[in-house]
């Protein structure tokens, strides 16, 4: 009967399996990227990756700020004399 549960869960979501990554597959992906980028240029194609998440990161991070502070009311606005 658990077996049953089991298929029936897969049958109903099969894009939940297709898109989890194993030791194979992550270290297939490794292999592509050490042959496409050479052994020299890895380092800094990882650090371009983290400076270009940090950067994400950060820019997501002023957005919600912003998104949470008060708009300026009519009330806080200069009045021209």
């Amino acid at each position: 009967m658990i077996l049953l549960r089991a298929k029936r869960g897969a049958q109903s979501f099969p894009e939940a399996k297709a898109m989890q990554l194993g030791p194979l597959e992550l270290g297939l992906i490794l292999v592509i990227v050490l042959l496409i980028f050479g052994a020299g240029k890895l380092p800094e194609v990882f650090r371009s990756m983290g400076e270009g998440i940090r950067e994400f990161r950060q820019a997501a991070s002023t957005d919600e700020s912003e998104e949470k502070q008060p708009t300026d009311s009519p009330n806080n606005t200069p009045q021209a004399s």
